[in-house]
């Protein structure tokens, strides 16, 4: 089985192109969909609770996304904290994931962490998904509803397209402009003929 990772900055669409080759047949692995289910495991709840206090949780099923997003991404210790919490369990996670579909030929895994969680060694190849800055800004404020500052403070976050761009495989722009699809199905077909 290959392991072909799909990274991307926020808003840059790689979940859009990870559907795409989950709808050719393929699984897919949304680590930062599982990510948010983490945080519900009882050890894992325990460590957030202590890290960031009980108002992380607004009860036993919701997470106070914009108290924890206001502490971590104004403070990189906990920033850091959380993330090491989370990506273990995610990790582990992957595990239970790959021996479900252990006869799979490719498997996908959708991270935005691929470099920044130092995943990269795990992936056969690695897809990057970039869109300009602006169209980014747009889809996640549609999307999660964030003001300017909340987004641009995320994305300082995350490493830039043109440190990723050195390190990957394939590229995609998603910058509205081309159909996403033929890039997504160029890819596939060179996939098919390399393994």
């Amino acid at each position: 089985m290959k392991i072909i990772c799909i990274t991307g900055g926020i808003g840059s669409g790689k979940t859009t192109v990870a559907k795409i080759f989950e709808t050719l047949g393929y699984p897919v692995y949304y680590s930062d969909e599982r990510a948010k289910a983490m945080y519900f495991l009882p050890e894992v709840k325990r460590q957030i609770i202590q890290i960031l206090g009980k108002d992380a949780y607004i009860n036993e099923n919701t997470l106070n996304k914009k108290y924890i997003a206001d502490r971590i991404f104004a403070d990189s210790q906990l920033l850091n904290q959380v993330n090491q919490i989370i990506h273990s369990a995610v990790k582990q996670d992957f595990q239970e994931f790959l021996k479900e579909h252990a006869d799979s030929d490719f498997l996908f895994k959708e991270s935005a962490l691929i470099f920044e969680a130092q995943l990269q060694t795990a992936c056969h190849k690695i897809i990057l998904v970039t869109a300009p800055r602006e169209i980014r800004v747009q889809r996640i404020k549609q999307r999660d509803k964030l003001s300017d500052d909340e987004i641009i403070k995320r994305m300082s976050k995350q490493m830039p397209d043109e440190e990723k761009i050195k390190q990957v495989d394939f590229v995609i722009h998603n910058n509205e402009t081309e159909p996403l699809l033929p890039k997504v199905l160029e890819i596939f077909i060179h996939l098919k003929n390399s393994y």
